[in-house]
C-alpha cells in the first residue's frame, strides 16, 4: 500500500470494496442462529448456533484453523458497518500510541488494510461454499481477482510508519466521536496507551519514518 500512488490505492479500496458489496448479501443469512440437534451424554438436545457453523471443519481445513472465526468476524463486523456502527467506517486513517499495536495490525494486514481483510476474507469464505445463485459481472470478477492478486500469502510486506507532530484538532475517537478534555489529557499524559484515533489531515509519506518488519 506504501508503494502505490494515492490513485492506486484509490482504485484498490474500490476494487475491495465491489468485491465486499458482491459477496456480502450471500454471507448475511449465514449469520443467522439455527436449531441445531445435538446428542449429549447420550440425550438428545437442542442448541442455537450461526447457520455458518455447519462450513466450519472445511473453512478450516482450506485456510487454517482459524478460517471459521475469521470470517465470522469480518461477517460480524461488515453487517455492524451496514448498521451505521461508528467502529466500522473504514473511510479514515487510523493512528496508534503503542508501537506493539502497530506491529500487531501490521502483520494481520496482508490484504493491505482492513478494508481488504474484509474482502478476502468473503472471497475465500466463497470459495469453500461455493454458493449456488452466486452470478458476478465482469467488473466484480476483476475486483475479486485483483483482491486475490493482493493478498496472496508470501507477498506481504508488513511496515509501521511514525507520524509525528500530530494537530490533536484532527484527531477523532477510534468510533468517530470528538475527542473531551478528558481523552486530550490522557493522549498528552501518555495515559490509555493502547488507544486509537481516527486522524482527518492528510500525512505526507516522505516526512514520515517508515520501518518494515519481519514477515
Amino acid at each position: 500500500m506504501l508503494e502505490m500512488s494515492e490513485a492506486e490505492r484509490k482504485q484498490y479500496l474500490a476494487d475491495c470494496t465491489l468485491a465486499i458489496d458482491a459477496l456480502f448479501p450471500f454471507f448475511k443469512p449465514l449469520f443467522q442462529y439455527e436449531k441445531v440437534e445435538k446428542i449429549i451424554n447420550n440425550e438428545k438436545c437442542f442448541t442455537y448456533e450461526y447457520a455458518l457453523k455447519k462450513y466450519e471443519k472445511a473453512l478450516n481445513d482450506n485456510f487454517g484453523p482459524y478460517a471459521y472465526v475469521n470470517l465470522l468476524e469480518k461477517i460480524m463486523m461488515l453487517d455492524a458497518r451496514n448498521n451505521k456502527s461508528g467502529y466500522y467506517q473504514y473511510n479514515s486513517l487510523y493512528l496508534c500510541e503503542s508501537k506493539a499495536t502497530a506491529e500487531r495490525y501490521a502483520r494481520r494486514s496482508f490484504a493491505g488494510c482492513e478494508t481488504g481483510l474484509n474482502a478476502i476474507r468473503l472471497i475465500d469464505g466463497a470459495d469453500v461454499i461455493a454458493f449456488d445463485n452466486l452470478s458476478l459481472d465482469n467488473n466484480q470478477q476483476r475486483a475479486i481477482d485483483r483482491v486475490r492478486d493482493f493478498a496472496e500469502v508470501g507477498k506481504e510486506r508488513p511496515a509501521v510508519v511514525t507520524v509525528e507532530n500530530i494537530d490533536i484538532n484532527y484527531l477523532s475517537l477510534e468510533n468517530g466521536n470528538e475527542l473531551h478534555n478528558d481523552d486530550i489529557e490522557d493522549l498528552i499524559n501518555g495515559e490509555n496507551f493502547d488507544q486509537k484515533f481516527r486522524y482527518a489531515k492528510p500525512i505526507v509519506l516522505r516526512n514520515c519514518k517508515i520501518e518494515l518488519l519481519a514477515v
